[in-house]
């Protein structure tokens, strides 16, 4: 969660962003703002507050609050008073989301922590799909020793491979048959790819626990709408209700390390494709 807390230069207004992709997350105006003696508080989904002397001024919902108690336990739920299904913004920490949670499981694979190729990495449209399959590619080249998979040693070549198997805009069926048909070129016959299409409520926990990676593909997902991404890694969040909520730890072919999460529940679909050995 991050909350910047920060004074004003008199006569000007500090604006402090942040941002995962490089995008302004606010609208730019040509209008100064010139106030004096006041903080500025960002909380959440870039949540604006204004304070001086003994009042906070909400901007975002146009309230403004006196007591100096209210404010602060205003401030302090702003910050936790979340759930999962809120962000707009890549999660880091899904602490952040799940809180009064009675267990905690976690669990990532050996070679997590490798480097991955992004859709930025590629001059293509359309191949997030590819861009997972050569992501899982380089994972088995990595961490499995399937060496033969680094083809003349350029992943744009196995990229371009791929792409042309599974085509532009991939459905877990293409990006499976795809990985299949370069198995095979790789003459890799011992191991192949397989398609599954989750329910609302399945997981693929079982698979992170043997150590096997595997791309989820989601759907209607509030930041990732329809996007495929390599899983790595899992926390799931149990509940004294029985409740449970999973993250997967993944390299969502936006960022290079594998050092995001996504909520599966916050899709309206999701499926898979994993290696059998």
């Amino acid at each position: 969660m991050l909350t910047y807390f920060f004074d004003i230069v008199v006569g000007y207004a500090i604006v402090y962003e942040f941002s995962d992709d490089g995008s302004s997350p606010y609208n730019r105006t040509n209008k100064l703002m010139r106030f004096s003696d006041k903080k500025y508080y960002y909380l959440d989904s870039f949540n604006m507050f204004i304070s001086e002397n003994s009042y906070v001024y909400d901007v975002l919902n146009n309230i403004s609050y006196n007591d100096k108690e209210k404010i602060t336990d205003f401030i302090n739920s702003s910050n936790t008073n979340r759930n999962s299904t809120a962000p707009s913004i890549p999660i880091i920490d899904p602490d952040d989301y799940e809180k009064g949670y009675s267990s905690l499981s976690t669990k990532s694979i050996n070679g997590w922590d490798n480097y991955y190729m992004t859709t930025g990495d590629f001059s293509a449209t359309g191949h997030c799909g590819a861009t997972s399959a050569v992501n899982l590619l380089l994972y088995y080249y990595q961490s499995r020793s399937y060496y033969n998979l680094y083809d003349n040693n350029n992943w744009q070549t196995a990229f371009s491979t791929i792409y042309s198997y599974a085509g532009y805009n991939a459905s877990i069926w293409d990006v499976s048959g795809a990985i299949n048909r370069y198995f095979f070129s790789k003459n890799y016959n011992s191991i192949s790819a397989n398609a599954t299409i989750l329910s609302k409520d399945s997981t693929m926990m079982g698979k992170i626990d043997n150590n096997v990676p595997f791309i989820l593909n989601v759907m209607g997902h509030n930041l990732y709408e329809e996007h495929f991404v390599l899983a790595l890694g899992y926390r799931q969040y149990q509940f004294s209700n029985g409740t449970k909520r999973i993250y997967y730890k993944i390299a969502d072919g936006w960022v290079s390390r594998a050092l995001r999460y996504i909520c599966p529940a916050d899709a309206s679909m999701q499926n898979a494709v994993y290696i059998s050995e």
